[in-house]
Order: C-alpha cells, then structure tokens, then sequence
C-alpha cells in the first residue's frame, strides 16, 4: 500500500513538475514572439532611415525624429526586457529605477 501512495504521490509530482515546464515554455515562446517583432520593427526603421539617406544625404528633421524614435524605443525595450529594470511610476518625475533581477 505504501508503494501505491508513494507512485502516487511521484506521479502528481512529476504531472506538478510538466505543467510548469509548460508554462515556462509557453512564456519563452510569448517573448520569442515579442523579441521578433521588435527586430522587424527596428529593421523596418532602418531601412526607412536608409532609403531617406539615399534619396537627400543632408540630414533633415524628419531623418533625425526617427532616428531619435528608434533609439528611444530600442533603450526602453533593453532596459525592460533584457537588463529587467522598471521605472515606478511614483518615482517617474524623480527618474529613479527600480532594479529586479530574474534568477529563473
């Protein structure tokens, strides 16, 4: 009887133990997803810079906004997702960053 339980209690462990594992996997497959879509977006900003270059080489006002958008938008998306620090929104006058580390 103690077997039992305890292949019992083995086996709702391991179904525990699969179901993160899915829900880790499917979290890794979201973020894949949003990391593509921010390299095509940044590929379509700088083909879009590229083609305003070779069509007037002098740097206009309109070449400058997207060149400062993207900066701005691929920082943002780095401090997010890749170095993990938020800004509180409290604290968003002050420009002070909360830091979290993920260990996972």
């Amino acid at each position: 009887m103690s077997n039992e339980n305890e292949y019992l209690t083995l086996c709702n462990d391991l179904k525990k133990q699969y179901e993160e594992l899915e829900i880790q996997k499917k979290n890794l497959n979201e973020e894949l997803i949003f990391f593509k879509k921010e390299f095509l977006t940044t590929y379509g900003f700088i083909r879009l810079i590229d083609n305003l270059i070779s069509k007037e080489p002098v740097l206009n006002n309109t070449l400058i906004e997207n060149i400062e958008y993207l900066r701005s938008h691929q920082s943002e998306i780095f401090e997010e997702k890749i170095l993990c620090i938020k800004k509180d929104d409290e604290e968003e006058d002050e420009e002070e960053l909360n830091i979290t580390f993920q260990l996972s």
